[in-house]
């Protein structure tokens, strides 16, 4: 398609100079004597000329580069995770022992409490208690325990125990036997009461004992006699109430 064509009146042209600067782009008028017509003025071929050389060039406007959604925000969510069983505990507990003494053997129920901790292989605690005996040497009394070992499963102790114990005729009269005792011991936590609780069952044995007495009881009398040392054999069983802390 030809460029576009239209007349104006030779008076109504004025030659100038060209320009130092291009004033259009991509439009060129021609001018032919035969088609001039005196209803024409410039101005009004400049418009013509301009405005069909903008629809003959005009493009599609580029569009404008997609813009990259930001991904939408994930929410976060904490699970809780959980951590195991505490490294503390508190403990209460009962059991009943039995220690094999000269001339008698002497049963013995015992209420402790006590705190312990642990770690995945180790395990310590401490326990305090006041017990009442079959004789009358023992009929209360107080023990001290102490104990340490490993932790071969979650729900298993076994361990090293080391314990003392006084006792006397009754809480306000001074002590009339003592005894240390040496042995293993083991537990077993395989009862969940919650979260933080547990069930446990111990086993004690003390191989290693000696007792020391001061006095003894006859006839309801308390009768002073020389030192007295023997061996004695134990052997504890306990049901233990176990709260993480």
């Amino acid at each position: 398609m030809g460029s576009p064509e239209f007349a104006v009146a030779p008076q109504q042209l004025i030659e100038v100079p060209p320009g130092t600067e291009a004033t259009f782009r991509g439009a060129m008028l021609t001018l032919r004597k035969a088609c001039l017509d005196d209803t024409m003025s410039v101005d009004a071929v400049v418009e013509r000329v301009l405005s069909a050389t903008e629809e003959r060039s005009r493009v599609v406007a580029p569009q404008p580069a997609p813009v990259e959604e930001a991904p939408a925000a994930v929410e976060a969510v904490v699970v809780p995770v959980d951590d195991g069983p505490s490294m503390f505990w508190l403990e209460a507990a009962t059991d009943v022992g039995v220690m094999f003494l000269d001339p008698e053997n002497v049963v013995s129920p015992v209420l402790r409490v006590g705190v312990g901790w642990r770690i995945p292989w180790v395990y310590a605690r401490a326990n305090a208690g006041l017990a009442v005996s079959s004789i009358a040497e023992q009929r209360t009394a107080v023990e001290l325990q102490g104990s340490a070992g490993v932790v071969p499963l979650s729900w298993l102790e076994a361990g090293l125990v080391l314990g003392h114990r006084t006792g006397s005729s009754s809480p306000v009269e001074p002590w009339l036997e003592q005894t240390w005792f040496f042995g293993v011991e083991s537990a077993q936590c395989l009862i969940e009461i919650s979260d933080d609780t547990q069930l446990c069952f111990q086993e004690s044995i003390y191989p290693f004992g000696r007792r020391l007495r001061r006095a003894e009881v006859n006839d309801g009398q308390i009768e002073r006699v020389a030192p007295v040392r023997d061996s004695v054999f134990r052997f504890d069983l306990a049901a233990a109430l176990r709260l993480d802390i």
